[in-house]
């Protein structure tokens, strides 16, 4: 399986050579690390394992939807900033916080280049997830963090919103414009004040849908 998944490599940074700094490519790449257990997680998704009001009651308890409530609370003040931007409402953000990763509790631990190489190189979804590593590549490459602290889900999710690369790229906001769009911030940085400017990267991403 290494010496397969090297081989892929290899042809992967041949094929976007002309996107990145040659150094910065070829550092990256080389530190790709294939991890069987996110193979074996996309194989048996809890979503479709276990009966839908299991997932439910997993995922939306009565003790996440209190904490919810008392988390409305606790940032009234810049959600009502978010919803008079966005036009969101309020329940619906922390609806979608609690149940993605329990307010900021669970973002992942795997490293997101690993998990989208290793999703890409086995081919159930190949051309999907070699696309999200390219724009999981143009955030690094960017600055917007590091290696070793870009962490996320099994599937390659980031942040408090478990943003794909993709998404990131097009949607993410820097709300309080200090340049971090949350992939790293812990639950009490994350409601910042005032919507002042959205950072998403400039430059073209092509190859994300």
């Amino acid at each position: 399986m290494d010496q397969g998944f090297r081989a892929w490599a290899t042809k992967f940074a041949e094929r976007v050579a002309g996107r990145f700094d040659a150094d910065f490519l070829h550092k990256t790449v080389l530190s790709f690390q294939f991890l069987p257990e996110v193979i074996e997680k996309d194989r048996f998704q809890p979503e479709t394992e276990m009966p839908i009001w299991t997932y439910l009651q997993k995922t939306c308890s009565s003790e996440r939807v209190a904490q919810g409530q008392q988390l409305l609370t606790k940032f009234q003040t810049s959600l009502d900033e978010i919803v008079h931007a966005y036009g969101v409402p309020a329940q619906v953000l922390l609806a979608v916080w609690g149940c993605e990763i329990a307010y900021g509790s669970n973002r992942g631990d795997f490293l997101v280049l690993d998990v989208l190489a290793s999703l890409a190189f086995e081919g159930r979804r190949a051309a999907f997830f070699e696309q999200q590593l390219i724009a999981a590549l143009d955030i690094l490459q960017a600055g917007d963090v590091s290696a070793k602290r870009f962490l996320g889900s099994w599937a390659g999710a980031m942040g408090h919103t478990q943003f794909m690369p993709c998404s990131y790229l097009r949607h993410a906001v820097d709300f309080d414009s200090d340049l971090d769009k949350a992939l790293t911030r812990r639950r009490g940085q994350f409601f910042q004040s005032h919507p002042r400017s959205k950072f998403a990267l400039s430059r073209p991403a092509p190859y994300c849908p």
